[in-house]
């Protein structure tokens, strides 16, 4: 996939799925809260730090009937609050530190 089709990609969507057993990083939360995108993550010490203490994003356990609950949420959700998760999203991206090593970044985390 080209970088523009990426681009005309993730400018379509307002949500974006991670779906993931475990992990330490994500460039995908990332790429996705540039374009505004809330993410619908698993309840991974990751997503919990990133997305759910900003409120900028749903979580759901490892089952079905868990992530159906999350798309039964955003189902129902005013347009207002839609579009305060993707600004949230695009805000938290921008106040990211984009340069540096990783050991700083994880020392400022502490």
């Amino acid at each position: 996939m080209s970088d523009d089709q990426l681009h005309n990609l993730l400018v379509e969507h307002e949500y974006g799925l991670l779906s993931y057993d475990s992990i330490l990083t994500s460039g995908t939360l990332r790429l996705f809260q540039s374009y505004a995108i809330t993410p619908i993550a698993p309840k991974l010490p990751l997503f919990e730090r990133e997305v759910a203490e900003c409120n900028a994003g749903f979580l759901y356990e490892n089952s079905m009937e868990d992530f159906s609950e999350v798309i039964k949420q955003i189902k129902t959700m005013s347009i207002e609050r839609r579009k305060k998760l993707s600004v949230d999203n695009y805000h938290k991206a921008d106040s990211v530190k984009w340069h540096g090593s990783l050991a700083e970044y994880l020392m400022h985390l502490s």
